[in-house]
């Protein structure tokens, strides 16, 4: 994954510390294409979508970390932070991780520490992008059942029972139990209710999940072929083609 990094200073220069963190991530996956020189306009980049991680400097005597922090938790956004620390600051560092903040380093820092700070930030904004564009399947699928009060109760069941086995496909038999009938009794009463089997809605939600994630451009096809639980990267191709018409490579494109 290509990520943005938002460098949110206190002030307007370029120091050693900030071309340290310039120079720590240099040819890697991060690009530190970003750089605040006030609390507002870092809050401001965040609460944008401007950036993926942020490195926050911890200056005195504007010790900006804790406030961003905070504000951004008041407004419910959350973006992976990481605080570089002037000095070797306890208090501050004991505030910032109540809060959420990723790591804290006191500079010089070892790169090696920042890159795998670097790391933890990215499964985190990795795992953030997975569970949206998963909701946004599960949302749009349901809204391909048109809503009747004799099925209402059954579209909301069923978006509880998608949300809730993320971590597994979903047969129709693990679905029949969730909803406490038989397979077959389950499979009449679906198809009743929706025009369709489990297995065709099921399906095409996945197909749904995996065109979201191709298009965020931050993923692999094998890595998708994985997170939907298809035994090998080629049969998720084949199925694909068949629902899209369209190889993954190419729909990525």
């Amino acid at each position: 994954m290509r990520l943005s990094v938002l460098i949110a200073d206190s002030e307007n220069r370029t120091d050693k510390i900030v071309e340290s963190i310039r120079s720590a991530i240099g040819g890697t996956q991060y690009s530190a294409s970003l750089h605040t020189s006030a609390l507002n306009d870092a809050y401001d980049a965040a609460c944008e979508g401007s950036c993926d991680l942020i490195v926050i400097i911890n200056r005195a005597p504007n010790y900006i970390a804790s406030r961003l922090l905070r504000l951004l938790s008041e407004k419910e956004v959350y973006v992976p932070a990481i605080v570089i620390s002037e000095v070797d600051d306890s208090p501050r560092m004991r505030e910032c991780f109540l809060l959420g903040v990723v790591d804290f380093l006191s500079y010089p820092f070892e790169n090696d520490d920042l890159l795998e700070a670097f790391a933890r930030a990215e499964e985190l904004v990795h795992a953030q992008l997975v569970d949206d564009e998963y909701r946004s399947a599960v949302e749009d699928s349901l809204k391909d059942i048109a809503r009747t009060q004799s099925n209402a109760s059954l579209i909301d069941d069923l978006e509880e029972f998608l949300t809730g086995n993320r971590e597994q496909p979903a047969t129709v038999e693990i679905a029949a139990d969730h909803f406490g009938f038989n397979k077959d009794y389950f499979g009449r009463y679906f198809k009743a209710k929706t025009g369709m089997t489990f297995g065709e809605f099921y399906k095409g939600f996945q197909i749904r999940y995996a065109c979201n994630l191709l298009e965020t451009g931050q993923f692999k096809v094998q890595d998708i072929s994985s997170l939907l639980g298809f035994y090998s990267a080629d049969y998720f191709t084949r199925v694909f083609k068949k629902y899209t018409g369209k190889l993954p490579s190419e729909y990525k494109r």
